[in-house]
């Protein structure tokens, strides 16, 4: 039989638990493609879930990096860990604790395992993360980086552009969800050609099924989650 490629996919967005409501598409891009490659996604821990199990056909690893109760930064309702941190900047002080508890077990992984490809959703801090374990465990795997947009918009600064400016010159390709996002991330130093827009799937078969029924033209339907980043708020 044919070893499959091996990917290490890094994000703070995944299921902490067979059928949870927090937002699955990087579970249901990784698990679509499983069948093909050999998938293992490196996401935070959460109080109650797993260290480590197989879901959908795909090893989960949960880093840990703070005590277990308080290791809630990544999940919840609000829209992400940005949105957190505006809630209550309390949660702001976890993040350098999250970043080291990546990082750590990032590297041990490209220690341990031989992997084709590296697939970080977001650039900051996931991309930024692989470039220094890349560089601490000697590992010259390339680099895919997906922005989502908290990435690109949310994290302003001087600081903050040469940051991403400097991510996006060590990856070998970054993906966006939008046209959009394609325009300004190459306004913002990437290279046109490294720039494909792939936007996250929707389940048409099983979740969304819209079947014989009659349609107003004059009607959007907007599928996503209640948070003000999407002026889906009234």
């Amino acid at each position: 039989m044919k070893k499959q490629p091996k990917i290490l996919v890094l994000t703070t967005t995944f299921p902490r638990w067979r059928g949870d409501t927090d937002p699955p598409f990087v579970f249901e891009l990784c698990r679509r493609l499983a069948k093909d490659f050999d998938i293992i996604v490196l996401a935070p821990h959460f109080p109650g879930s797993p260290s480590e199990e197989s879901m959908g056909g795909l090893r989960v690893v949960r880093f840990r990096y703070f005590f277990e109760p308080w290791e809630k930064l990544a999940y919840g309702s609000g829209g992400g860990i940005l949105a957190r941190i505006r809630i209550n900047p309390f949660w702001g002080l976890l993040i350098p604790f999250l970043v080291a508890g990546q990082m750590l077990v990032t590297i041990r992984l490209l220690r341990r395992e031989r992997f084709d490809l590296i697939h970080a959703h977001w650039l900051v801090p996931q991309a930024l993360t692989v470039i220094i374990a890349r560089a601490l465990s000697g590992r010259d795997i390339p680099l895919l980086a997906t922005a989502h947009g908290g990435d690109l918009y949310g994290l302003r600064g001087r600081l903050m552009d040469r940051l991403r400016g400097f991510v996006l010159s060590k990856t070998a390709a970054v993906t966006v969800v939008s046209r959009a996002m394609a325009e300004d991330l190459v306004r913002a130093g990437a290279p046109r050609e490294k720039v494909r827009v792939i936007p996250m799937g929707t389940d048409l078969s099983d979740m969304f099924c819209p079947g014989d029924v009659e349609r107003d033209p004059r009607q959007v339907l907007f599928v996503g989650r209640l948070v003000e980043k999407k002026d889906a708020v009234t």
